[in-house]
């Protein structure tokens, strides 16, 4: 399938340069084929090529964003996509290009997450238009969304709160509050509790009719920021409605976390603040339901971390290959989580330390570690937004892949020992090794070793180790100017005049005559 072509018309060349730098077009399916200056430029150039998508600044020298666009409509058989860009004073400017059937909206300086997200959901729109019904936002939800994202983010400067106040339909409102929405039931797939099924919910309310603005946040949950018109609504009673309403429309169990009100547009970051820092300190998802932030800390008083043995005790039953142990180890860490109050970053910690700990028995038996090991480190990374459930499941994954990996090290035997020295040699063929600097470290007697070796894999120790140091050098003699005793030293051999001997030996030419040039 051909790339999807896209178009920038911008008057500031450090824009054109910064996308490009910024977005792997070619990853997400796409080839900036052009761009502009100015309008006029673009409308020839664009008439040309009839690029797929057109990513436009509103002001530009001669004809402006909004007078090309209209140009561009009147092309006949040629409909692209169009994103326009515009800065905090030019709202208007953007409700202008809306009515002029464009979709996706973009606020300056131009961010690599907003872009990204448009240009696959544009892909995604491209692909399936013809039979899936346009679930595009609204004209103000296209303009809201990005701005309401940039409002929550960090403390607004004085032009983004400006920006807020003509934007967002904000008269009347008495208070705005933030709120971050989860499937508690990890196998519920996303798009169930995505922002289609949120705006759906929201709108079935009398205050989501009113106030409501939804995005995706960076760990893929979704955040709302709710404003009420009433000052005597009780948040906690709406939130349950909402909450009701959202099974009823999944059919699953949720979670709502619900930050504290604020006044002002300008203060409803804290509210959002209150909520990550709320769910960093306190590990609130062992239960569907909504949760509203406390007024005070006085919940966060004898919160506890869980038991620092949890993690030795699971990785010293894996060692020992007891399957019965490791589940009776991962029962007693849930039962704990799920009957006290523990901080987030305690999950975090023992998720880590339970994958350093079996990546570190993994490692000291020569073996690798099972990918879903290493999956833990992802859901660490998320432990404040991974239910109980998904946290339990990934731990009893990663257990028992371990066990197997460490049983299948031990059934092997002596066989399994020997491929275990052959990984060795693998890794560390430039140092010093020797049959018996192996057989001390593996318990064998030499002679004895290197009859196994030979036995098991058909070939002498001293033949396969100098195979794998030649094979090291000859890379090293393709894409490197080291020099032959340099080359030599880096595989392991301390003579250089031995290791052209061996090299020979190996390979029937000597090191210079390989490389195909004289030694310097």
């Amino acid at each position: 399938m051909r790339p999807i072509t896209v178009f920038t018309a911008d008057d500031e060349p450090h824009v054109h340069a910064g996308l490009d730098a910024i977005i792997d077009w070619a990853a997400l399916g796409y080839d900036h084929i052009g761009s502009a200056l100015n309008g006029d430029d673009a409308l020839v150039m664009i008439e040309r090529d009839r690029p797929d998508v057109i990513i436009t600044d509103i002001r530009m020298p001669g004809m402006g964003g909004l007078d090309l666009i209209r140009h561009l409509r009147e092309i006949r058989s040629y409909s692209p996509d169009i994103i326009i860009v515009s800065g905090y004073d030019e709202f208007e400017y953007a409700r202008q290009a809306v009515r002029n059937r464009v979709r996706d909206y973009l606020l300056k300086p131009i961010d690599e997450d907003d872009l990204t997200a448009l240009l696959v959901a544009i892909r995604k729109r491209r692909g399936v238009e013809s039979t899936v019904p346009d679930r595009t936002p609204p004209p103000a939800d296209l303009i809201a969304g990005t701005l309401v994202r940039r409002l929550l983010s960090s403390s607004p400067s004085p032009e983004l709160v400006n920006a807020g106040a003509n934007a967002l339909d904000l008269a009347g409102l008495s208070l705005l509050t933030f709120a971050l929405f989860f499937p508690f039931d990890d196998s519920v797939e996303k798009k169930e509790f995505g922002l289609d099924t949120m705006r759906d919910v929201l709108s079935s309310t009398s205050v989501g009719k009113r106030a409501a603005w939804v995005y995706r946040e960076e760990n893929g949950t979704v955040g709302v920021l709710l404003g009420l018109d009433d000052p005597a609504t009780e948040l906690a009673l709406y939130t349950k409605g909402l909450y009701r309403k959202l099974v009823d429309h999944t059919g699953s169990a949720a979670k709502i976390v619900v930050g504290r009100p604020v006044e002002t547009i300008a203060d409803a970051w804290q509210s959002r603040r209150d909520v990550l820092d709320f769910l960093s300190k306190t590990y609130v998802l062992d239960a569907a339901g909504v949760f509203v932030v406390p007024q005070t800390d006085d919940s966060q008083a004898g919160a506890r971390r869980v038991p620092p043995d949890a993690a030795g005790d699971l990785v010293a039953a894996v060692e020992d290959g007891n399957g019965k142990q490791c589940e009776a180890c991962i029962d007693a860490v849930v039962a704990f989580l799920s009957a006290t109050r523990v901080s987030s970053r305690a999950v975090a910690d023992l998720l880590d330390a339970i994958r350093i700990g079996l990546q570190k028995l993994m490692t000291d038996l020569d073996g690798d570690s099972p990918a879903e090991v290493a999956l833990l480190a992802r859901v660490a990374d998320a432990a404040p937004f991974s239910p109980l459930p998904q946290i339990e499941r990934i731990v009893r994954e990663a257990a028992s892949a371990a066990l197997d990996r460490v049983r299948e090290l031990r059934r092997l035997g002596r066989n399994g020992t020997i491929q275990l020295v052959k990984r060795r040699i693998d890794r560390l063929y430039a140092s010093d090794l020797s049959l018996t600097v192996l057989a001390a470290e593996y318990g064998m007697n030499p002679i004895y070793l290197g009859q196994l070796f030979r036995k098991v894999l058909g070939i002498g120790f001293k033949e396969y180790l100098r195979r794998r140091r030649v094979a090291a050098a000859k890379k090293l003699l393709t894409t490197t100017d080291l020099r032959i005793p340099e080359v030599a030293a880096s595989v392991g051999y301390r003579d250089a005049e031995f290791f052209v001997e061996q090299f020979k030996r190996e390979t029937g030419v000597t090191p210079v005559v390989f490389r195909g040039a004289p030694d310097s």
